[in-house]
């Protein structure tokens, strides 16, 4: 019963189980000796995948806010809060965005010099 449960939790929710497979392997995978360049290049390739994942969720929320709308609410008691989990969705990606491509330091204001390097002697 509990292996048919997941295996129906797997074809309902695919993206939800591969982000949280991919993301549960990560953290449990031990670290290959690579070379710095090639390990932030895989870092980012996955990184690139989790956003693309996190994409397909922001449709399958859309798809949820309008069976939701459809639902009568004598019959629902609880709803899932689909703008938090927009939000919290939103967060990530930022954080993820905010990795790979770091907002800039704003150049510096240089000091004027003052350009008059004589002066009178001793």
């Amino acid at each position: 019963m509990l292996h048919s449960l997941s295996l129906i939790r797997r074809r309902r929710y695919p993206l939800a189980f591969g982000l949280t497979v991919a993301v549960a392997l990560t953290a449990v995978l031990p670290d290959v000796v690579l070379g710095d360049e090639v390990r932030d290049e895989i870092l980012r390739r996955d990184l690139a995948v989790i956003q693309t994942q996190l994409d397909q969720i922001e449709v399958v929320i859309q798809r949820l806010e309008r069976r939701q709308a459809a639902t009568n609410p004598v019959s629902h008691r609880f709803y899932l809060d689909t703008d938090q989990l927009r939000r919290d969705v939103n967060r990530i990606s930022e954080g993820i965005d905010g990795y790979l491509a770091p907002p800039r330091l704003p150049p510096r204001v240089p000091v004027p010099l003052s350009g008059d390097y004589l002066r009178e002697g001793p």
